[in-house]
C-alpha cells in the first residue's frame, strides 16, 4: 500500500516521540500494516529527514529495451502473442509465456531465450497480452443509432433458467440447475416433465425501451414468435406505451425467423428483417443485455412469492418492466413518437386478419385439413401429420408443417370424380419416383446380404482372454519381500531408527526366532507382516523408555 508524503511524516513524529525501546516493534508494526519492509520505512524516515526528492526511472513510460530495436522486440512479441491465441482455450486459459518462449526458440523463431518478465512487460507495451487482445474483440468502437422509435426492433428468444411448467401445467421454479447440464439437459427434462419456458424480448433501438414476454413451447417455432411479435405489437393498455409496427427487425439468423410465416407477415407489415452473422452476438448487444438483467434481477424478486401459473408470471413480470422501463426513462422517450407522428397501430381487427391458428390441423388420409367449417387441400405427403393454419391480409390460407415447409390450401375440386364415371387419377412426377424407388429396391434385395452390415474387425484389435493373464507391474512404492533374517534387521533399522545392538539381548533373541519362523512358514515376512512386527518394537521402546 503505498503511503502519502503526509502520511509518512506523521509515522515519523510518532516514531521519534516514542521511547528507543518501543520504536523497534512500532516499526514493524507499521511495515506490517501498509505490506513493506522495515527498512523500507527507515528509509523513507532519511529521505523527509535530508528532502531527497523521489528518484524516477529516465525511461519511465517507455519500453525497456536492451540488445534490440523496437521493430525486433515488436516481431518477437507477435509471434508470442500469436502462439498464446493458437493455444487459448474458450475458457480464456492460454500457455504460460514461458514455455512458448521455449518452444519459439527451439522452433527457430527467436534468436535466444528471453526472460519471461521481459516478454511479459513487451506483451503489455505492444498491447498484445492475451488479455488486452480477448478484451479488445469483446469490445466494439461502434454505437448504433437511429433517428425515431420503432424504426429498429432488436429482437431475440432465450430459455428461463428458473421456471419451467409440470405435467400438471403448474409453473413450478426449480433451481437446481437443469439448463446449465447440457449433456443431460433434455433428458432431465423429460424425467421431471418439465417444459421450458420461452423468453421473447424486443428493445426499441431509439429509447432503449424493451418488452418481454414468457411463452411455453418445444422451442422457437414460427408460430410463437408469430405470436410474440402481435403481442408486442398490439396496445397492451396505458401502463405500457410500447407498440406498433416497427419498420426494421434485428435478430439472428434463427430458425423461427427464417421460415415463410415470417416472411409472409412481415411482408403485409411492411416490415424489413435483417439479421447479423453467426458468431457475432454483439451486434445486438442490447437485447442480450435486457435479456440478462431480466434473468439476474426480475426473475430472482419472484422468490419470494409461489408462483404456480403462467399469468401470474406475467403480471408480476410486466409490472417489474414496466416500472423499470419508467425509471431509467425509457418510455418517456418511446413516447415522442406521438410528436412525430410515426406510430403505425397494430389494431385487433389487424390481428384476426393476419393472426395464427393456435390450433393445430391434423392431415387426413386425402392431404385435406378441416379448417372453418370447410375443407382444404395441402398435401398427401404429410398425411396423418399435423400443420399449422394462418391467414395473409389478402385472404390466403397457408400451412406450415413443423419442417417449416409452407403449402397454400386450396378447394380439394381435383379429387373430385363422378360415380360412374371414375378415371385413374393421372400420375405425377412424385408418383413416378415413387415407383422408380420401388424398382430400385427389388434390386437391391437382390445384391445386398446380412453380412454386408456386419463391420470387419479392425487389424490393431487384439481379443482379450476372458479369464485374463496376471501381469506383474511394478511401481516405485512396491518393496521386494523379506527372505532372510539379516534383510529383516535391515529393514527394521530403516523402519524405527533403531540398531541390532541397541536392543536387549532379550528382544534380540525373540525377534531372530520370530523372522526365521515367518521365512521357514511363508517362504519370506511380507509387508503387512513386517508391519505389525516393526510397529510392536516401537510400542516396547517407548514403554522402556516411560
Amino acid at each position: 500500500m503505498k503511503l502519502t508524503a503526509a502520511e509518512l511524516y506523521d509515522i515519523m513524529m510518532h516514531h521519534e516521540r516514542l521511547p528507543r525501546k518501543e520504536r523497534g516493534e512500532y516499526i514493524r508494526q507499521i511495515a506490517q500494516l501498509y505490506g513493506m519492509d522495515p527498512a523500507t520505512v527507515y528509509r523513507s524516515f532519511d529521505r523527509i529527514r535530508n528532502n531527497i526528492p523521489p528518484s524516477k526511472r529516465s525511461d519511465r513510460g517507455k519500453p525497456r529495451i536492451n540488445g534490440f530495436t523496437i521493430e525486433e522486440a515488436k516481431e518477437y512479441a507477435q509471434k508470442v502473442a500469436a502462439a498464446k491465441v493458437t493455444m487459448a482455450t474458450k475458457l480464456g486459459r492460454t500457455g504460460e509465456t514461458g514455455r512458448i518462449v521455449q518452444a519459439l526458440y527451439n522452433a527457430g523463431q527467436l534468436p535466444c531465450i528471453l526472460p519471461t518478465s521481459t516478454v511479459n512487460r513487451w506483451l503489455n507495451w505492444f498491447g498484445y497480452s492475451y488479455k488486452q487482445l480477448s478484451n479488445y474483440k469483446k469490445s466494439t468502437g461502434v454505437r448504433l443509432i437511429t433517428d425515431a422509435p420503432n424504426k429498429w426492433w432488436f429482437v431475440d428468444s432465450s430459455v428461463s433458467e428458473l421456471y419451467y411448467l409440470s405435467k400438471s401445467n403448474r409453473l413450478i421454479r426449480d433451481a437446481s440447475g437443469i439448463l446449465t447440464d447440457k449433456n443431460h439437459r433434455e433428458e432431465v427434462l423429460t424425467k421431471k416433465g418439465y417444459r421450458k419456458l420461452l423468453l421473447f424480448a424486443f428493445v426499441d433501438l431509439y429509447s432503449s425501451a424493451y418488452y418481454i414476454n414468457a411463452y411455453v413451447a418445444p422451442g422457437e417455432s414460427a408460430s410463437i414468435w408469430v405470436q410474440a411479435f402481435i403481442d408486442a405489437m398490439m396496445d397492451k393498455g396505458e401502463d405500457i406505451p410500447f407498440r406498433g409496427i416497427p419498420e426494421n427487425v434485428y435478430a439472428d439468423r434463427g430458425s423461427g425467423l427464417q421460415s415463410h410465416m415470417i416472411a409472409d407477415l412481415f411482408n403485409s407489415l411492411g416490415i424489413t428483417l435483417w439479421t447479423h452473422f453467426p458468431g457475432n452476438a454483439k451486434a445486438k448487444a442490447k437485447v442480450e443485455a435486457r435479456i440478462g438483467a431480466y434473468k439476474q434481477t426480475i426473475e430472482r424478486y419472484l422468490a419470494f412469492e409461489h408462483i404456480t401459473s403462467l399469468q401470474r408470471y406475467r403480471e408480476l413480470t410486466h409490472k417489474m418492466v414496466i416500472a423499470d422501463n419508467y425509471k431509467k426513462g425509457y418510455y418517456q422517450k418511446w413516447m415522442e413518437i406521438y410528436k412525430l407522428g410515426t406510430l403505425r397501430e397494430f389494431d385487433e381487427s389487424l390481428r384476426n386478419k393476419i393472426g395464427y391458428i393456435a390450433e393445430e390441423r391434423q392431415v387426413n388420409v386425402r392431404g385435406c385439413i378441416q379448417y372453418k367449417n370447410q375443407e382444404y387441400f395441402v398435401s398427401r405427403r404429410i398425411c396423418g401429420e399435423y400443420v399449422t393454419v394462418y391467414s395473409l391480409p389478402d385472404g390466403t390460407l397457408k400451412a406450415s408443417d413443423r419442417f417449416g415447409n409452407l403449402y397454400q390450401l386450396t378447394i380439394p375440386e381435383h379429387q373430385y370424380r363422378v360415380m360412374g364415371k371414375y378415371k385413374a387419377e393421372s400420375k405425377t412426377g412424385y408418383d413416378r419416383e415413387i415407383e422408380s424407388i420401388e424398382h430400385q429396391s427389388k434390386q437391391i434385395r437382390e445384391v445386398l446380404k446380412p453380412e454386408h452390415f456386419i463391420e470387419e474387425k479392425p487389424a490393431n484389435i487384439v481379443p482379450f482372454s476372458k479369464k485374463g493373464t496376471p501381469v506383474a507391474v511394478s511401481t516405485p512404492f512396491d518393496e521386494e519381500a523379506i527372505t532372510s533374517v539379516d534383510e529383516a534387521w535391515y529393514r527394521l533399522y530403516c523402519y524405527t531408527g533403531c540398531a541390532k545392538k541397541t536392543l536387549s539381548a532379550d528382544l534380540v533373541a525373540k525377534l531372530d526366532w520370530l523372522f526365521s519362523q515367518m521365512i521357514a512358514t511363508h517362504g519370506s515376512i511380507s509387508r503387512e507382516l513386517f508391519c505389525e512386527v516393526a510397529e510392536s518394537v516401537i510400542d516396547i521402546l517407548h514403554e522402556v523408555a516411560l
